[in-house]
């Protein structure tokens, strides 16, 4: 697909299959696609016992992809069985993981195998910000000109 932008540039787009090395058994309609610590990950989050999240160490490479079985044991009795959407991760360690029927955020630390949840105030759904900075001329073009 190709896109054209202002003036004479122009951009282009491609897209292809992510192809999974084996084990992943899910409907698509049970899957969340996420980027997670820069990987591209394909989380089932359908089960009320765990979260398995499918992560793509290099990009469009199947035998990269590895799997994290999440047992959901240690979240709250009153929202253990609902469903937990992977959201971001903090410090290449914690998976911030949002409940997918209410605001409830909860924070998973793979090293000691147990779920925190996170204190929330008057918000209606979480989201990850990721600051990213452009020149001007990058984004408008090399013809800009600021007085």
């Amino acid at each position: 697909m190709e896109k054209r932008g202002r003036g004479s540039e122009s951009l282009c787009e491609s897209f292809s299959s992510a192809k999974i090395n084996g084990g992943l058994k899910t409907s698509s309609f049970c899957l969340a696609l996420v980027e997670l610590g820069n990987c591209l990950c394909l989380c089932n989050t359908n089960n009320s016992q765990f979260v398995d999240i499918w992560w793509m160490k290099e990009y469009g490479i199947a035998k990269s992809w590895t799997k994290d079985h999440i047992l959901k044991d240690t979240i709250q009795l009153n929202i253990h069985f609902d469903r937990f959407i992977p959201i971001s991760t903090w410090k290449d360690v914690e998976i911030f993981m949002q409940r997918d029927c209410g605001i409830q955020v909860v924070s998973y630390n793979p090293k000691e195998n147990k779920f925190t949840k996170v204190q929330t105030y008057l918000g209606f759904a979480a989201t990850s910000y990721i600051p990213r900075f452009y020149r001007l001329k990058t984004v408008i073009g090399e013809g800009l000109q600021v007085s």
